[in-house]
Order: C-alpha cells, then structure tokens, then sequence
C-alpha cells in the first residue's frame, strides 16, 4: 500500500470515528432528556434517578468485558 492509499484510508476511518462520536453524542442528549422527562414524571424524583442508577449499573456489571469494567 502507497503513501496515498494510506492517506484515503486514514482519512476514512478518521470520517467513520468522528461520525459515530457525532451520534453517540446526539444518543447521549436524546437519553438525557428521555431520562428528565421521565424523572420529572415521577413521584420521587430522586428515587426514580437511584433506581434507575442502580438497574444500569447491576447490568454494566453483566457486561463481557475484560474485569466488568466499562470504559
């Protein structure tokens, strides 16, 4: 492989990355809201939040990866 196909590659996979980072921000705001509309909902809002903490991080810690670690 050439210094020029290296470069359209790199290029490429430079686009892919920035692409999924630009969506998982966008799913990151859209959760975060989903979360506050449902946590304003509740009746204890601080409860709701814990709960729903808790439930996260118990299935975080199911997750296959290396030492349960997220990250």
């Amino acid at each position: 492989m050439g210094d020029e196909e290296l470069s359209t590659v790199e290029q490429k996979v430079a686009d892919s990355v920035r692409q999924a980072h630009a969506l998982n921000l966008v799913n990151n705001y859209l959760l975060a809201e989903i979360v506050r509309d449902l946590a304003d909902a509740a009746n204890n809002r601080h409860d709701y939040l814990v709960g729903m903490f808790e439930r996260i991080s118990a299935r975080a810690d199911h997750l296959p990866s290396r030492n349960n670690r997220i990250g």
